[in-house]
């Protein structure tokens, strides 16, 4: 009797552990993903700044449109890749917790 219920006990411990710690990689997924999008914002800002007034030339206004485009995907696509990165990184981290749980 007593055997039963310490491999009872344990198995709920595993099984609030295991939920614990999705819950932590769901939390750190969004923590992440949530910073990315706050920092590629402020970063898109800064960099539009100097543009502002380089588009009030109308020698150069065309190039610095382009130049302008140009910035602002690299930056977005940057800071994408880390989305991605990070969204690999959490497939990667809820399957091996499918695994310990035996899914």
């Amino acid at each position: 009797m007593a055997t039963k219920k310490a491999t009872k006990q344990k198995q709920t411990l595993k099984s609030e552990t295991l939920a614990d710690l999705n819950d932590l990689r769901q939390l750190v997924k969004k923590a992440i993903d949530d910073g990315a999008t706050n920092v590629e914002q402020v970063h898109q800002a800064i960099a539009r700044m100097p543009y502002k007034y380089l588009e009030k030339i109308e020698l150069i206004e065309d190039k610095v449109r382009e130049v302008k485009d140009v910035q602002e995907k690299s930056i977005g696509q940057v800071y994408q890749l880390l989305r991605n990165i990070n969204d690999k990184a959490a497939d990667f981290t809820e399957e091996i917790l499918k695994k310990v749980q035996g899914k």
